[in-house]
């Protein structure tokens, strides 16, 4: 595979889901001239693909699929779709939040990527891991499955959640992901922003412009605007889900109509994201142990947490973050 390896700048953002990860897709990745995205936005119409919605599926899923045979499939879908699509002169990304949650241990993963793009840059976007399950739950308050669906409190969706049922939960221990981008890359090749510096203090975009070669400016504007899964129409979708049952409201709502529903609801509807008690943070964290991101957190706990990422430097300290 060398013969198709990348010589071109590269960088490959592996999420998280719930972090910012389609609104960096949609708004940044595939919104400015100068980023050549090579990745499927896997909400939408399929035809946002660069290059085939079923082939760029095909590759991210086997790229994140363990075993020599999917090992096989990534090497010809990397030679044959993409490959030849990147550009020598925009900077190239590779972005799929799910790549951490497939049947291949992450340090595979990063192998293969290795394997056909040595020189490649790894993005990481963190969220603490109470907020997150939280939005995980707003856009499905639900236990069962179809035709035994059942609508449940917060506090008994983590009982479920924390049981080692909820695969997504069992993938938020960030250090272990971290170190292994960091064994096969390098440590100047692996960049971690948080959710909170990106999308509510902003405070960490100078440095992802700055990584990406653009402008804070830019980046800041394609952020903030309005896409398709901006704030208010995100907010639309889970009201919409709660009021209309355990279905994904946003497969058949216009926008417009999950504005106006939202709206009208707005005055006997629940708060839009769920508040969580403090008990449900400290179960969290106890879960997450060591690898618990704190948000807010004393400087001593804000060292103790780097040291597991075996001295780790964010962008963005956590006296200048706060809670989303």
């Amino acid at each position: 595979m060398r013969d198709a390896a990348v010589k071109s700048k590269c960088f490959c953002h592996i999420g998280h889901p719930k972090a910012g990860s389609t609104t960096l897709q949609v708004n940044l990745f595939k919104g400015h001239a100068k980023l050549n995205a090579l990745f499927p936005v896997r909400v939408g119409a399929p035809t946002n693909s660069p290059f085939g919605a079923r082939k760029t599926i095909e590759f991210f899923d086997s790229l994140g699929t363990d075993g020599d045979c999917a090992r096989r499939s990534f090497e010809v879908l990397w030679r044959d779709y993409v490959a030849p699509r990147m550009s020598g002169e925009a900077v190239n990304i590779l972005s799929d939040e799910h790549l951490s949650f497939g049947s291949a241990p992450i340090k595979e993963v990063f192998e293969r990527l290795a394997s056909v793009a040595p020189d490649m840059e790894i993005i990481v976007v963190i969220r603490n891991q109470t907020d997150l399950l939280r939005s995980w739950y707003d856009m499905s308050p639900v236990l069962g499955g179809p035709g035994g669906w059942r609508y449940v409190n917060f506090q008994t969706w983590l009982d479920w959640a924390l049981s080692g049922e909820f695969l997504v939960a069992n993938k938020m221990f960030y250090a272990d992901e971290i170190e292994a981008a960091r064994a096969v890359f390098g440590a100047s090749r692996v960049h971690v922003f948080t959710f909170e510096g990106l999308f509510v203090k902003r405070a960490e975009r100078g440095a992802l412009a700055a990584l990406l070669g653009l402008e804070e400016c830019e980046v800041s504007a394609l952020l903030d605007s309005s896409r398709e899964n901006n704030a208010e129409s995100h907010a639309a979708r889970k009201l919409a889900r709660r009021m209309l049952g355990p279905v994904h409201a946003s497969w058949f709502l216009p926008r417009g109509i999950r504005l106006w529903l939202m709206a009208r609801a707005a005055g006997f509807v629940s708060n839009r994201r769920t508040l969580i008690p403090e008990t449900c943070y400290k179960r969290v964290e106890a879960f997450y142990g060591d690898q618990y991101y704190q948000v807010q957190s004393s400087e001593s706990r804000w060292e103790s947490y780097l040291e597991a990422f075996g001295g780790l430097t964010f962008a963005l300290g956590p006296k200048e973050t706060g809670r989303s």
